[in-house]
C-alpha cells in the first residue's frame, strides 16, 4: 500500500504553480535494501512532478516532434524538488514475501 500527499501554492494572478511539500509513504514489508527503496520513491516522484507540471512534447502540423532535447522537453531540474520532500518506509511483516519483504511500487 502507498499514500502520497502534496501541498501546492498557486499564484492566481500569474497561474504559476509551486510544489511546496510532498510526502510519500510506502508499505514494502521489511525492505531488503531500504536505501534503494527510498531512491525508487524519490525517483518516481520526480518523474510524476515532470509529467504533471512541466514535461511536454510539441508536434508540428505534420506530426513531427518539435521538442528535440531535454531542455525544451521540460524535464524536472534540481530547483523543482519540493522544499519539504519526504519518503517514508512503513514497516510491516509480510507473511508471503521472502524475509518479510513485500514488493515496492511507485506510489505516485
Amino acid at each position: 500500500m502507498a499514500q502520497t500527499f502534496a501541498e501546492v501554492a498557486v499564484n492566481t494572478r500569474t497561474g504559476e504553480i509551486r510544489l511546496d511539500k510532498f510526502y510519500a509513504l510506502l508499505d514494502c514489508g521489511t525492505p531488503v535494501n531500504p536505501e534503494l527503496a527510498l531512491g525508487q520513491i524519490y525517483g518516481a516522484t520526480l518523474r510524476a512532478i515532470g509529467h504533471s507540471m512541466s514535461e511536454e512534447i510539441i508536434y508540428d502540423a505534420e506530426g513531427h516532434p518539435l521538442t528535440r532535447d531535454l531542455r525544451s522537453y521540460g524535464a524536472p531540474k534540481i530547483g523543482d524538488i519540493p522544499r519539504d520532500f519526504r519518503a517514508v518506509l512503513v514497516p510491516s511483516d509480510d507473511k508471503v514475501g521472502p524475509f518479510g519483504a513485500n514488493r515496492s511500487r511507485k506510489s505516485v
